[in-house]
């Protein structure tokens, strides 16, 4: 069973895993990022939205939570593309939009978005692209008597 990248907004993950377990022949896969995707943006949420953005959960709940289950997992890291590169500004801008959860035609907040954008994205072979890479947890364990 493979399950990559979906826990993010699973409010109850303690069933979640259970039925994961429940289906997997062999091995139960998870990927998860370790951090949070583009920590970056968050004043931009908080700009947008008004309030705090909200954590996600990253590798260390999703182990925590396997570890409570009696779960001992295996781990191995590996490095998360971000979103990118970029061609240009307006690409980058857009896309980010999406991250927010904007509409794809509200652009109030463009000229901000643009400005932090410009101080974080690094030009690297004739296209823009995040200073450094993120990472992501693989986590399998072999299905549960």
């Amino acid at each position: 069973m493979l399950c990559s990248h979906v826990l993010y907004p699973i409010t109850d993950v303690v069933p979640f895993i259970e039925k994961l377990d429940a289906r997997t022949k062999r091995t139960c896969v998870v990927t998860i990022r370790v951090d949070q995707l583009a920590p970056e943006l968050s004043p931009l949420w908080h700009e947008v939205w008004g309030e705090a953005r909200p954590p996600e959960p990253g590798l260390l709940d999703l182990y925590n939570v396997l570890f409570a289950l009696g779960v001992r997992a295996n781990v191995r890291l590996a490095p998360f593309v971000r979103p990118g590169p970029f061609e240009d500004l307006g690409e980058a801008i857009a896309r980010i939009r999406q991250l927010l959860f904007l509409p794809s035609d509200d652009h109030e907040h463009d000229g901000r978005i643009g400005r932090v954008l410009e101080g974080t994205l690094v030009p690297r072979g004739g296209r823009l692209t995040w200073p450094a890479t993120q990472q992501a947890g693989i986590v399998w364990w072999e299905k549960q008597p």
